[in-house]
């Protein structure tokens, strides 16, 4: 249970650190400012009298956290966490800092899903077990898609936003009309592979599927809908964070199911 909650809190660290530098960068670089961040918006040191510095301290002082249980990890696994902490670190930094930061390349969708969706997962997968099995790569797959949607639901939502930053961002590049209709492709290939690799590897979970999606049928139905636009932003942001809830959640669950049938059985 201490290398569980030491996984979870390394993750929960990191994830952190990104937030908090982007709100570091976005500040000092003006692309957070009181002419296009509305009140309810999450530009925190814009509305709030934060000290820019000891946010970014802050944001040092979580990845330190975060390094400090990978170090705990390692000592008590093996050494894959720790390859795959000095690569993420190193995404951390590169997602907002320097002079052409990854958030604003058309690469933010794509870094952040498999930082997130699948380094990570890998390596809490190779501590647990102390193996390292590359097929967890393909079952990791829905998470890195729902977080690559989310970032893409909030660039295009963004779009104006990052433009005046001097980003060029995905959905910059695409437009929006582009934008939105690569957001329904994916949300589609999104549940499609999530069917299909139920149906091929963990059928006897299957019957969840339906009744996920069926609970979760609003929000995916908005999304397929969505004009992604900035002043729906707060909108979209949750619904994509509940599609993300029922899709991978489903997902999880049902592999979770099929698994304790097979050991049952």
């Amino acid at each position: 249970m201490l290398l569980f909650y030491a996984l979870l809190f390394a993750a929960i660290l990191m994830q952190s650190s990104v937030n908090s530098f982007n709100d570091y960068y976005d500040f000092i670089r003006g692309t957070d400012t009181i002419e296009n961040s509305p009140p309810n918006d999450d530009a925190i040191l814009v509305f709030n009298s934060y000290n820019p510095r000891r946010v970014r301290l802050i944001s040092i002082c979580f990845l330190l956290a975060a390094l400090a249980l990978g170090v705990y990890v390692i000592c008590t696994t093996n050494m894959m966490p720790l390859i795959i902490g000095i690569i993420g670190t190193a995404i951390v930094i590169a997602y907002s800092a320097g002079p052409q930061p990854l958030s604003y390349m058309p690469l933010g969708e794509f870094t952040s899903g498999v930082a997130m969706g699948i380094l990570l997962p890998i390596a809490v997968y190779s501590a647990m077990t102390g193996e390292i099995n590359w097929q967890t790569v393909y079952f990791f797959s829905p998470l890195m898609m729902g977080i690559s949607m989310i970032m893409l639901t909030n660039n295009t939502c963004d779009i104006e936003r990052d433009h005046g930053a001097g980003r060029k961002t995905l959905p910059i590049l695409l437009g929006r009309s582009k934008a939105c209709l690569l957001h329904r492709m994916l949300l589609s290939i999104w549940i499609l592979f999530v069917a299909v690799t139920l149906i091929v590897f963990f059928r006897g979970g299957l019957f969840i599927l339906p009744l996920g999606l069926f609970a979760g049928r609003r929000s995916i139905l908005d999304l397929i809908t969505a004009k992604l636009s900035p002043m729906q932003r707060g909108y979209h942001m949750i619904g994509i964070f509940k599609a993300n809830l029922w899709i991978n959640g489903t997902y999880s669950l049902c592999v979770l199911i099929s698994i304790l049938r097979s050991l049952i059985a």
